[in-house]
């Protein structure tokens, strides 16, 4: 539900789709109060200490927030580019990737 209301967003800023229409968003392209940086930072807090997949990740964060999994796919390659998190696999990968059975563990606060 939450792709097929991101379509229909007047606005995305980052990625990011608001889940209004509101003509005056195409007029007017500010950033809104949603960004990938806020969610990187919600992320690497709210699971710090943990791993998960990234399933696991999507499916107990994005409740009640506009993120999309394509969002969270994305914060979790910048934050591997970064050396931020740890990314396990038992089979080999593309960098970047995250497929269901990719375990990321978050670094301690």
């Amino acid at each position: 539900m939450k792709d097929i209301m991101a379509k229909e967003s007047s606005s995305a800023p980052q990625g990011v789709p608001s889940f209004e229409y509101n003509p005056r968003d195409y007029a007017l392209r500010f950033e809104l109060s949603h960004s990938l940086d806020e969610l990187e930072g919600q992320v690497l807090n709210d699971f710090a200490g943990r791993t998960l997949t990234m399933p696991e990740i999507y499916q107990e964060h994005s409740v009640r927030r506009p993120f999309l999994e394509k969002n969270y796919r994305q914060i979790l390659k910048d934050l591997e580019a970064k050396a931020a998190i740890d990314v396990n696999s038992q089979k080999p990968r593309s960098k970047g990737t995250f497929a269901p059975h990719v375990r990321v563990s978050f670094p301690a606060r």
